[in-house]
């Protein structure tokens, strides 16, 4: 722009001035919603086209303090949002989530338990977490486990005596459970007599160990005499000096 000032006398012109009109800010590129595992941190950034530029980042509506670059890294979970700012006015991103997976923690761990050879017990684990994954391990003490192949779920059925353990994973982390080990039992065999107890003939004051053998599980023994129970005798032999 210039202007020329005249009279009867002449004219005059100014010299040339520039008018320079500021747009406001425009974002061409928004910040995106992110996933994180626990420890890690996420680079939020916004890109916008205009002059004299400056940037202020929200954490869920509240600025954060020295947050004011182009670009913010955090590894806080929240809704994050810029304020693109410049002397004509400003322009406010869409918000961008930040989600931050927690390592997994167990809240049920798996418990001992005894079965009859034959039989199988469901170890279980409960655990909090997402995208969990599971691995139970079968040792014969409280340490040296191997792992055991297809054990991936949340549930090991087994009838095979030893000490279990199970880590249950995501991508921020990894924690293992309590062990519990599983017993196994004999099964119960019905008692069958393979010697019977002989008949004998004594000298008063003399006495006779009589004894059988039977085959079986967990085995117990009582001596009658003409029918009675004889307190204490409940071994496979008896000795008696009594008719």
């Amino acid at each position: 722009y210039y202007v020329v000032v005249s009279n009867s006398a002449g004219s005059v012109q100014s010299n040339s001035v520039t008018v320079t009109v500021i747009a406001p800010p425009t974002i061409t590129t928004q910040p995106a919603s992110v996933t994180i595992n626990a420890g890690q941190q996420a680079t939020l950034s916004v890109a916008a086209s205009g002059p004299s530029l400056g940037y202020r980042w929200q954490l869920n509506g509240t600025d954060i303090a020295g947050a004011t670059a182009a670009s913010y890294a955090t590894g806080t979970a929240g809704s994050y949002a810029v304020i693109v700012t410049n002397p004509a006015g400003s322009v406010t991103s869409n918000a961008a989530t930040v989600t931050v997976v927690a390592a997994p923690v167990i809240t049920a761990q798996p418990a001992p338990a005894t079965v009859t050879a034959g039989t199988d017990h469901t170890f279980s684990v409960t655990a909090t977490g997402t995208d969990l994954r599971y691995q139970w391990y079968r040792g014969d003490s409280e340490s040296g486990f191997t792992a055991i192949p297809s054990a991936t779920a949340a549930t090991y059925q087994t009838g095979t005596a030893g000490v279990y353990v199970v880590d249950v994973s995501n991508g921020a982390g990894t924690v293992r459970s309590t062990t519990a080990r599983l017993t196994v039992t004999p099964r119960e065999v019905a008692p069958s007599i393979t010697t019977q107890p002989a008949s004998v003939t004594i000298n008063q004051g003399q006495t006779t160990t009589l004894s059988v053998a039977a085959t079986g599980t967990s085995l117990q023994y009582q001596w009658r005499r003409d029918g009675d129970a004889i307190a204490g005798a409940n071994a496979a032999s008896y000795t008696t000096g009594t008719a």
